[in-house]
């Protein structure tokens, strides 16, 4: 009775400090947020960019793997970033000024777009995913827009596009055979190499009977191979 209460407490022990890493190394917050800049505008009315621009935030809510900064807290955060005006910038495209907005704005990803009128019912549309932590372009995306009645269907539909971006996974343990969860999802058992995971932090669990599990978390990067260690100790 005694050895089964000690286990049980040893148990519950190691739960406790798998969580307080987890609570130390947070998967989600501002680290794992995105939003979408203010377009940068040629010959474009202010008020069709800005309707553009929230047409693809809302459509990012059934393809982003992040959490979208809601329309209402970006505004508030863009009215605080470098007194207002940073984040409010419709002239900024490149890579050092979307950086730098996605640090004012605490994001660690962001959708930057430039569109350009090319005729009365025509526009070219460029948008690039941006990792604002490595100040790294994941994702390019160019189209053209017709029929200005049509340009927020058409902006809507690049948003699963932006976010086919992978890089692979080795998850190894010390024991053959542990199934591997990553985000919550069973991805099979160790050894597993995924050719194809999306870029990110992924929380990766790591568990087999009669040994305590392995939690942790594994940075992937595009078209990099990310490698993960997981011992897992005997109850």
């Amino acid at each position: 009775m005694g050895d089964s209460n000690r286990s049980d407490k040893v148990a519950t022990a190691f739960r406790l400090l798998l969580l307080l890493s987890l609570v130390a190394d947070p998967i989600q917050g501002s680290a794992e947020t995105l939003a979408v800049a203010p377009f940068k505008t040629v010959g474009v009315e202010l008020s069709i960019s800005e309707a553009l621009r929230w047409a693809l935030a809302d459509e990012l809510d059934r393809w982003s793997p992040y959490p979208i900064v809601s329309r209402a807290e970006l505004e508030e955060r863009q009215a605080h970033a470098m007194g207002g005006q940073l984040g409010q910038r419709h002239d900024c495209y490149t890579l050092q000024c979307l950086s730098a907005i996605g640090k004012n704005l605490d994001v660690a990803w962001l959708i930057g777009g430039v569109i350009r009128r090319r005729s009365q019912k025509e526009a070219q549309l460029k948008l690039a995913l941006i990792d604002v932590d490595r100040e790294q372009v994941l994702q390019k995306i160019e189209l053209v827009l017709k029929d200005p009645l049509h340009w927020g269907q058409q902006t809507r539909a690049v948003g699963e596009k932006l976010f086919q971006v992978s890089g692979s996974l080795v998850v190894v343990s010390n024991v053959r055979g542990a199934m591997v969860s990553i985000d919550g999802q069973r991805f099979g058992k160790t050894p597993l190499a995924l050719a194809e995971i999306r870029v990110g932090r992924r929380m990766v669990e790591v568990a087999k009977g009669g040994h305590f599990p392995y939690v942790g978390v594994v940075t992937v990067e595009r078209d990099q191979v990310a490698s993960l260690r997981a011992f897992l100790p005997k109850r």
